[in-house]
C-alpha cells in the first residue's frame, strides 16, 4: 500500500512538472510591430516586423511558402478602404534560410532572429487613412511547433500627394 502511494506521488509530481514545462513553452517567442515606409509619390510599403526574444533564438517562423502538406507559411493580409489599393504581392525583405525539415519531410524556408514582411500599397485618399495588417505565422524550434497564431497591427497611411482637399 505504501509503495502504491509513493508511486502515485511520483506520477502526480511528474505530471505536474510536465504540465508546467509545457505551459512555459507556449509563450510566443516573436513580437510584432508595424511600419509605413514611403517609396515614391503615392506608393507606400506596409511592413510587419517580427523580432524573436533574445533568449529564444533557436525558434523560427516559416517563409511565405506555399507548402503542400507542410507547415503553415507566414502570411500578411491588409484590410484597406477603397481609397487604398494593393500594389503587387506580399514579399519578404528578410532573406529566408532554405533547409530540409525532417518534421515535414521537405525543403522549406525559415526566418530567424528578425523578419520583415512587406506589401506595397497605393494611396488615393485626400486624408490620412487607417488600415489593419493581419499577420499569421507558425513558430517552431527543432522539435516543437506552436499552433498558428494571428496578430493585428493598426497603422495609419498619410494622405495622397497632390490630391486637393475639398471643403
Amino acid at each position: 500500500m505504501k509503495n502504491s502511494k509513493n508511486f502515485l506521488i511520483i506520477i502526480l509530481f511528474s505530471l505536474f512538472t510536465t504540465i508546467s514545462a509545457t505551459a512555459q513553452m507556449i509563450d510566443q517567442p516573436i513580437k510584432w510591430s508595424g511600419k509605413i515606409v514611403h517609396i515614391e509619390k503615392n506608393i507606400y510599403e506596409v511592413q510587419a516586423i517580427g523580432v524573436f526574444d533574445s533568449d529564444k533564438q533557436n525558434w523560427h517562423i516559416y517563409d511565405l511558402g506555399p507548402y503542400t502538406d507542410g507547415p503553415n507559411p507566414t502570411s500578411l493580409s491588409l484590410r484597406l478602404p477603397s481609397s487604398v489599393r494593393l500594389d503587387g504581392k506580399v514579399y519578404l525583405l528578410t532573406k529566408a534560410k532554405k533547409l530540409f525539415d525532417a518534421m515535414f519531410n521537405m525543403e522549406i524556408g525559415i526566418c530567424e532572429g528578425k523578419v520583415i514582411i512587406a506589401q506595397r500599397v497605393e494611396v488615393s485618399a485626400k486624408d490620412s487613412t487607417n488600415i489593419t495588417a493581419l499577420i499569421e505565422w507558425m513558430t517552431c524550434d527543432d522539435g516543437t511547433c506552436l499552433p498558428p497564431t494571428e496578430k493585428e497591427i493598426k497603422l495609419k497611411l498619410p494622405p495622397a500627394i497632390d490630391v486637393v482637399k475639398t471643403k
